[in-house]
């Protein structure tokens, strides 16, 4: 669906072309986690739809970028697909479907409120559903004074399968999973979309390689536009007086338990609580691979 709203946009595009990932290179540490300090840092930062958990991709992810010349558009992507192989997700292949538009323009409202109006259903495919935060939100997108806004779309999905178990018409959300068990959910969350857009007015005092990291951690998590990290060394700092902040041991701790924690979780705050144990249990011991055999249902 996003095919369509970079064609609109008609603006420089820079797809993914090879697939392998670039490494992050040095990663900053900070003090490590325990759970009620990760507890905190969850409670500023995640912002799933209201009402359910929060939702991560499923396996690969394929990046493009609009609005920048080839060199610089296909740099943002490396950087956007090794955050994401950085927790066990695969580079799309040239030429793949993008699920993640990253716009640079000097108008960011005129860009985003050109895309809502050109295809609202790619924004809020369920009116009246839990893909997306709502009205007001997507308002706050349209009208966004931040050097960065983003828009993620998700829905429920098979435990099993991976399909999708929404109706995605233009109307109430309807479920087709059964009920779930007391003990476990038989769908998890996984995001469909994502549209971030960056005001290129605002990103002159910033590294290339600080605001791709950046790019990254906002396209991989469902992160409040909003949140204050103050006291939490974080790369969502980079535009609040930390202009050389990278991604950091605390953004990958992150990262890591959000991709691993179980997804059949119930409820948010288990889910939350899980995460947070995660990234307490993490500082602990030695670094596990992405694919270390860890549950991700």
């Amino acid at each position: 669906m996003l095919i369509g709203l970079v064609a609109a946009f008609a603006l420089g595009l820079a797809q993914a072309q090879d697939p392998e990932p670039t490494p992050l290179g040095d990663i900053i540490v900070n003090a490590p986690p325990n759970e009620a300090r990760a507890l905190g840092f969850i409670d500023r930062v995640a912002a799933p739809p209201s009402g359910r958990r929060l939702a991560r991709w499923e396996r690969s992810l394929c990046v493009s970028v609009a609005g920048l010349d080839a060199g610089y558009g296909q740099f943002i992507v490396d950087r956007v697909t090794a955050v994401g192989a950085s927790v066990g997700l695969t580079p799309g292949r040239p030429g793949c479907s993008p699920d993640v538009l990253i716009i640079f323009t000097a108008d960011p409202d005129a860009a985003a409120g050109r895309l809502i109006d050109e295809d609202m259903k790619t924004f809020r495919p369920v009116r009246y559903g839990a893909t997306d935060r709502g009205e007001a939100a997507l308002e706050q997108f349209h009208h966004s004074d931040a050097p960065v806004r983003w828009w993620h779309v998700s829905a429920p999905v098979s435990i099993l399968t991976g399909e999708v178990m929404m109706g995605m018409d233009d109307g109430p959300a309807i479920m087709n999973a059964p009920n779930a068990s007391r003990i476990g959910s038989n769908t998890r969350e996984a995001l469909q979309r994502a549209i971030l857009i960056v005001d290129a007015n605002q990103i002159s005092q910033v590294s290339f390689g600080a605001l791709g990291e950046y790019l990254g951690m906002v396209t991989l998590a469902q992160v409040e536009p909003d949140a204050d990290l103050t006291g939490y060394q974080s790369v969502l700092n980079l535009f609040s007086g930390a202009a050389g902040q990278r991604i950091t041991d605390w953004d990958q701790s992150y990262l890591q338990a959000l991709y691993r924690t179980r997804g059949d979780q119930l409820r948010y705050v288990q889910q939350a609580t899980d995460i947070a144990e995660r990234m307490a249990e993490r500082a602990t011991r030695p670094e596990t691979t992405p694919d270390s055999g860890e549950s991700r249902n």
